[in-house]
């Protein structure tokens, strides 16, 4: 039974009641507003829950981008290296040879 129709059902309407009130007052508060914000409190942490989960999956999947990624740069820097050494022995060899 939904919130609504077993409040429907009492003739109340759904009130949002916090649990200082539900506390302080429990005389006031009836069986149908009790059992509507038990109701709303479960729906909101299995949000919270899904949201949680959704944003672990995001920084997983964005840190294994990142590891690919370094990855790739690491090979990049590899293949350059032997190029970089060519290059300043080059260098060296014009620098001499001028002198």
């Amino acid at each position: 039974m939904s919130c609504d129709a077993h409040l429907a059902s009492e003739g109340q309407d759904c009130l949002w009641v916090s649990r200082a009130q539900i506390e302080s007052e429990p005389k006031s508060v009836s069986s149908g507003q009790k059992f509507c914000k038990k109701k709303s409190n479960k729906a909101a942490s299995i949000k919270y829950r899904k949201k949680k989960a959704a944003e672990k999956e995001f920084l997983f999947a964005e840190c294994r981008e990142y590891e690919r990624r370094n990855a790739e740069l690491r090979k990049n820097i590899e293949d350059i290296q032997p190029k970089i050494s060519l290059i300043k022995s080059l260098l060296i060899e014009t620098l001499i040879a001028r002198t």
